[in-house]
């Protein structure tokens, strides 16, 4: 058949019965390989087991009824949570407002009137136009409390049966057994009566496995783990079902859906009702979403538009795995931003790779953040596997999987078949294995990322042929037992600590320790006499409350979100409170060192417990403490005295910052390629992406600082329609695989973007038809990267056309995770105040003088306040004094950046901001003498400034302004 294309505009998909000719069906290709069955026996031998008893009501899972905090709605409003607002809104749902809070943004907790249902008060609330949307405030389950159920082993007669002892010589399960699939769920379901050291820790509709495909017969015997979700191309409620008689359907229509159906099955299959087949992922819940549709040639279109809808559909609604078995040769930044957000939201997703026998995969499976799937068949001895002949192979492939020859679910009545199940082949096959493994194997340690149980998952595959990757098998073959055991070996079972009380402890202040439990982030729970005193303790100690005089007894359990625990691993002791305590009288921070003082004498038997910055304490028998071996920054110390009979006193604290050594250095190259690309190799050691600019037409470079910083990579110039030599050695040193292109064609062209890509970069665009939209477009993505609202509800906002006040706002921001939005002087630009409400902005900062932003502009951002100089200096003072005196933990004592506010020295310091944002700084700006109101500021806060880099070479910043810093700080 011919290879499955997939364009932009549509995804053509024809089923086949795989190893059965279907008259009339639209020639075409899923990803699945058709399957010659002779010789070795016919379809009907093949598929000769029946459905001879339905399944057992308890092999049906019972729906998991909704459970709602009473007496509260979430409510997300369209604008501002204004009072007059609110009263709208209350007006439309027919009650008084009530008592709202606001949960973060336009997202409010309103308390529901007495009398109505949560579910009613919330449609009443909804009929408001102010309202995006509202809904009950549902009750979730901690994962840590699901007891798995007792293992069934599969008792399927195909679990055992043996095919065709020509063609098919080994059982119908040989796919689940060679990825040790039984072995690894015998381990991890361990019932409610005996519970295992090492069981699941989450239920299977916690991880549902969303299946993107063709449709659902929803009333298989063996479906009891599947649900019909969204008919995404018809936009129905539910996945169309063919449930009436066959003659009612087309031939076509029934291939379809039993190619969705045997995929949902391959994940959630019901394993061990004694019919049929089983699913790799046990009993997860599979969640079907229509993708495809029927043009009026009878041809199966499955749409980009459909899929992105799906995609994100099925993200939204809390599938954890997204499976997609198609694929398709074209490239498309629209589905590929689906995944994106998919990803960005945690789920995995999964596809297949194709099956034309070529390299590299196709697509999604090709794409970043796709876990793409090869299919693996028998060898002809039937005693190991190898890469099947229809799979693709090569660049995209992470992990194979068995995929030729699978028994599964079907359609009665499709081909020959009668009796519900057949034989299917493709990588279409292979993907959902893999997606219904990963998710019950996420099961075990729900707290995993996504990408870290892709990690373990191709670390622990069973090699084929080279160790490691290679482009046959990818990193191997899919194997849940040896991934289980390296999940169990990465976070094992959480052990008791041992605990520490003082011998004669007062009533007052009772200071326990305890040793550390090794673990992924070890918490630990402590009770005193049964009751909880103190939760989610990160440190190794603590105080206990005050107690009568008597015996107590406190409990120490250690928690992770990772590693297993049991409850019979908790540590307990008992002991005696008495009645006297020492009692502190001085702490006291000289700049070098910490003094003390107390009413007990060391030299009496007496001592110290000395702890920093909420570490266990150790003990000391001095009354002083030498800061200077810390590590520059804030710092809190605490000290209690201890007298000769250990009774310990209250605790006396104090916070200090130990300040860096004064240091101006200098960053430069020959042109303002060269200073850039210097900037990013002394400050990044490797990046995954960078975001790429114009040297030349910068205005669009302006925003992107923030934007860098939350994609975790430096910020790089180039040419219009060349790369220069600096900035191509970067990309190679720091291991770029990512590149974002901030601006349009007119700026970078598209030949550049080509030569980028044609040298393996993944490379992508964002921009607007003028600075100004550019700005808002970035802004939008950085309000993305930030889980869908800025940092604070903080945005800044600077001239597009006074270029330094929008740099100075770019690294302010980049330290912040605030975006940088541009306007003109007299009036705000088209979108600007779209974006700000699309980002959660609430809040703006100005930075330039009026006649930059003028005050009628000013007026018309929300909550604004503007930080401005009489020049580009003195506004750079102003921005760093307002930093500091505002959020002074962030800023105090970082290091500066001083840059040539020139136009023609300008674009040397552009990549300033993403190189502030990953290390730390401030910029501030002068000409090529040190600016009166930079030297004020130096003089002023010679501490706090001590740490100093130039951006740009001699002829930029001349050597007399790297000196006369030096001396402002006493900078060798």
């Amino acid at each position: 058949m011919r290879p499955l294309r997939i364009t932009t505009a549509a995804m053509v998909l024809a089923v086949a019965c795989l190893g059965v000719a279907v008259a009339g069906l639209t020639s075409g290709s899923t990803a699945e390989a058709p399957t010659t069955v002779s010789p070795g026996g016919t379809l009907a031998e093949r598929t000769a087991q029946a459905i001879t008893t339905p399944p057992a009501a308890s092999t049906v899972p019972a729906p998991l009824e909704k459970r709602v905090r009473k007496g509260h709605v979430i409510v997300r409003l369209t604008g501002k949570p204004t009072a007059n607002a609110l009263k709208r809104v209350a007006a439309s749902a027919d009650t008084s407002v009530g008592a709202v809070s606001v949960l973060r943004g336009t997202t409010l907790l309103w308390r529901v009137p007495a009398g109505v249902s949560e579910e009613e008060f919330a449609k009443r609330l909804e009929t408001s136009t102010e309202v995006a949307y509202a809904e009950p405030d549902y009750l979730r389950q901690l994962a840590a409390d699901y007891t798995p159920p007792a293992y069934t082993a599969p008792n399927e007669a195909a679990f055992s049966e043996l095919g065709s002892t020509a063609r098919f010589p080994y059982t119908r399960s040989w796919w689940l057994r060679d990825i040790k699939a039984p072995e690894m769920w015998a381990q991890a379901y361990t019932g409610p009566v005996v519970r295992g050291k090492y069981p699941l820790r989450a239920s299977g509709t916690a991880f549902k496995v969303a299946v993107l495909d063709t449709g659902l017969w929803p009333d298989h015997p063996d479906a009891g783990n599947i649900v019909p979700g969204w008919d995404c191309y018809s936009n129905d409620a539910d996945v169309t079902p063919l449930d009436g008689p066959l003659s009612d359907y087309t031939l076509t229509q029934i291939a379809t859906t039993s190619h969705g159906t045997d995929v949902a099955g391959l994940v959630g299959a019901t394993v061990g009702n004694g019919i049929g087949s089983f699913g790799s992922g046990y009993d997860t819940q599979v969640v079907v979403y229509k993708v495809s549709g029927m043009d009026a040639k009878g041809l199966l279109l499955i749409p980009d538009s459909v899929i992105i809808t799906a995609i994100e559909r099925a993200a939204d609604e809390g599938c954890k795995v997204i499976n997609m078995s198609f694929a398709g040769s074209d490239d498309s930044s629209a589905v590929r931003d689906a995944i994106n957000y998919a990803h960005l939201r945690g789920c995995i997703l999964v596809a297949a790779g194709g099956n034309n026998h070529t390299s590299p995969l196709e697509y999604p499976a090709g794409w970043p953040n796709v876990v793409g799937v090869g299919a693996l068949t028998k060898t002809l001895s039937g005693t190991s596997v190898e890469r099947a002949g229809f799979s693709n192979f090569g660049t995209g492939l992470d992990l194979t999987a068995p995929g030729d020859l699978i028994w599964g679910l079907t359609h009665p009545g499709y081909g020959e078949n009668t009796s519900g199940y057949d034989m299917w082949s493709g990588t279409s096959m292979a993907s959902p294995i893999v997606a219904g493994g990963l998710a019950v194997l996420w099961r075990a340690v729900p707290q995993l990322t996504g990408d870290e149980l892709v990690s373990v998952a191709q670390s622990s595959a069973t090699d084929l042929y080279a160790t490691g990757w290679d482009k046959d098998s990818g990193w191997g073959e899919l194997n849940l037992l040896a991934a289980y055991a390296r999940l169990k070996a990465s976070y094992p079972l959480l052990r008791a600590p041992a605990i520490s009380v003082p011998t004669t402890p007062s009533v007052k202040a009772i200071p326990i320790t305890w040793t550390a439990v090794p673990g992924y982030q070890v918490r630990y729970d402590v009770t005193l006499d049964g009751s909880l005193v103190g939760t989610g303790i990160a440190a190794t100690g603590t105080v206990l409350p005050a107690v009568t005089p008597g015996t107590h007894v406190i409990t120490v359990t250690p928690i992770s979100t990772r590693n297993w625990a049991d409850s019979t691993e908790v540590a307990s002791r008992t002991f005696s409170a008495l009645q006297s305590l020492p009692v502190m009288t001085a702490l006291s921070w000289s700049g070098t060192a910490l003094s003390w003082k107390s009413t007990e004498s060391s030299s009496a038997g007496g001592g110290y417990l000395l702890a920093f910055d909420g570490a266990s304490a150790v003990s000391t028998g001095t009354e002083s403490y030498d800061t200077s071996t810390l590590e520059l920054g804030t710092h809190s110390a605490t000290v209690r005295a201890v007298d000769p009979n250990g009774l310990v006193s209250e605790p006396l604290s104090i916070v200090f910052r130990c300040w860096p050594q004064p240091s101006v250095t200098r960053v430069g190259g020959r042109d303002r390629y060269a200073t850039n690309a210097a900037l990013a190799t002394s400050t990044f050691i490797g990046a995954n992406t960078v975001v790429l600019v114009s040297g030349e037409n910068w205005p669009d470079a302006l925003s992107a600082g923030p934007f860098a910083t939350k994609l975790g990579g430096p910020m790089l110039l180039t040419k219009r329609n060349s790369l220069p030599s600096d900035t191509r050695s970067v990309l190679s040193r720091l291991r770029v695989k990512n590149i974002v292109v901030v601006g349009g064609p007119a700026s970078v062209s598209d030949d550049v973007v080509r030569t980028l890509r044609a040298s393996g970069f993944s490379v992508s665009r964002v921009w607007g038809r003028d600075r100004y939209a550019t700005a808002n477009a970035v802004a939008r993505e950085v309000s993305r990267y930030s889980g869908g609202s800025v940092a604070d509800g903080m945005a800044l906002v600077a001239s597009g056309i006074t270029h330094p006040d929008a740099l100075v706002a770019s690294t302010l921001g980049a330290r912040k995770g605030w975006p940088v939005l541009l306007t003109p002087t007299a009036t705000l630009p088209v979108g600007l105040t779209d974006t700000l409400r699309a980002i959660g902005a609430t809040h703006t900062v100005v930075v330039g003088s009026k006649a930059a932003v003028s005050t009628t502009t000013f007026a018309k951002l929300p909550a604004a306040t503007r930080l401005s100089g009489i020049d580009a200096a003195s506004t750079s003072v102003a921005v760093a004094r307002w930093a500091i005196a505002t959020y002074p933990a962030t800023f105090r004592g970082e290091r500066y950046w001083v840059a040539n506010s020139a136009t023609a020295s300008f674009s040397d310091s552009l990549g300033i901001g993403a190189a502030a944002g990953h290390t730390s700084g401030l910029l501030l700006l002068t000409s090529k003498t040190l600016s009166p109101a930079v030297s004020a500021y130096y003089s002023a806060n010679s501490t706090d400034a001590a740490v100093t880099t130039l951006v740009g070479g001699p002829a930029v910043l001349p050597a007399t302004i790297l000196a006369a810093i030096k001396r402002l700080v006493g900078a060798p």
